[in-house]
């Protein structure tokens, strides 16, 4: 806990003295808290905007949206890179969804185990609390994403048929959040 903030994407400077509160909090509850699983949905884009549910343990935590005007997927990626990459160190990602903000964070409790919570700017509390591996929250993230980007139409709902050849299978997204570093992290589950 109290670690240096390390913020992959875009945020509101606003909103982080009241996140960082509830995040303090729910790390205290959550230290002594059995495991987890979590695991996401993302659901088919409609005129650039992506919907996805959180589910922890089997129930649907949380749905919120991504915005195609911000891009969240780079960022994503670079976020779970992150949290392959390092066993002790917190990683907060900002997310710009034009309606409001998006905070997801983990901060591991040891080298395997830690809280992965979501804020979104108007709520007055954390959606989504949870104690998961690094290892299984970037497995579900990452595989879901995949999973997503890789429908043929993604591309063409996420950018609009003006931006994208329909001739085309280019999979722009795809190639985005394709990643050798978490696909190696991930490899031995």
């Amino acid at each position: 806990m109290n670690q240096p903030l390390n913020i992959i994407g875009s945020y509101n400077e606003f909103e982080i003295p009241e996140w960082l509160k509830l995040k303090d909090e729910a790390y205290e509850k959550c230290a002594s808290h059995k495991l987890d699983e979590i695991s996401f949905c993302f659901h088919e884009p409609e005129w650039g905007w992506m919907d996805f549910d959180v589910y922890i343990n089997g129930e649907e935590a949380h749905s919120a949206v991504f915005s195609e005007v911000y891009c969240p997927f780079e960022h994503m990626k670079t976020w779970m890179e992150s949290i392959a990459n390092s066993t002790n160190q917190s990683y907060t990602l900002g997310i710009d969804a034009e309606r409001s903000w998006l905070l997801f964070h983990y901060e591991p409790i040891n080298s395997e185990v830690g809280m992965f919570c979501i804020h979104e700017s108007y709520c007055d509390r954390l959606p989504v609390v949870c104690m998961c591996s690094a290892k299984q929250l970037v497995t579900s993230l990452y595989n879901k994403l995949i999973e997503r980007m890789l429908y043929d139409n993604t591309d063409q709902n996420w950018y609009g048929d003006d931006q994208i050849d329909e001739d085309e299978n280019n999979h722009i997204l795809y190639n985005i959040i394709k990643s050798p570093l978490i696909e190696s992290f991930i490899s031995d589950i």
